[in-house]
């Protein structure tokens, strides 16, 4: 199962901290947003997984949302799925920054991942647990996760920071332990906020 797992793209972001190169800097980041329908292509990844802060907002800019439109389009059109959730900078806000794009992208919008949705790919079945962080209604949802026994690879996907990372400060994101990730059950964790790669066994 190859899996081509993003987050924290933050599209539209001012990038104010570099200063004069703050242009620059956006248009490199759109640049590489745009190659990867040919980075799956060329890998033959059988999802995408989008793990919170697609934009720097609830409110993107029309060109933000147009380019994450028509990357997503292309992207549905070399995998059988795309999965997102919403992250702490690009709440899911009426009328909310996912709105737009394409139906057949799965936005989950709700913190209860109770039910996998499950999709068919040529590597077996995928088994996605989408879990959109919102603290006003659910403080703690990892505390009612289940795996469920279907078979295939099961996923979870999710915008959060771990507590133990060295630069880990609080704020406004989802915060998880290790124990609570270990304690998932699943094949791989998509993470979002964290911004560098750690294995599941680095969780066990």
């Amino acid at each position: 199962m190859r899996i081509l797992h993003l987050a924290d793209l933050h599209l539209g972001a001012s990038y104010a901290s570099f200063g004069p190169h703050a242009g620059e800097r956006s248009e490199a980041v759109l640049r590489a947003f745009r190659l990867l329908p040919e980075v799956a292509r060329e890998h033959q990844v059988h999802a995408v997984l989008v793990a919170g802060d697609l934009f720097d907002g609830p409110r993107p800019d029309e060109r933000s949302a147009a380019e994450a439109r028509e990357v997503i389009r292309q992207l549905l059109e070399v995998v059988p799925a795309v999965f997102l959730v919403p992250g702490n900078h690009d709440p899911l806000v009426i009328p909310g920054p996912y709105a737009d794009l394409p139906e057949a992208a799965h936005v989950f919008s709700a913190p209860d991942p109770s039910q996998p949705v499950s999709v068919d790919t040529e590597a077996g079945p995928l088994n996605v647990y989408g879990f959109a962080y919102d603290f006003a209604h659910e403080p703690d949802p990892l505390s009612g996760f289940q795996r469920t026994d279907a078979e295939g690879v099961h996923v979870a996907l999710l915008h959060g920071a771990v507590r133990d990372a060295p630069h880990w400060s609080g704020g406004d994101s989802l915060r998880l332990t290790r124990d609570e990730l270990g304690a998932l059950g699943v094949d791989y964790i998509a993470l979002g906020d964290y911004h560098r790669f750690r294995p599941p066994s680095e969780f066990a």
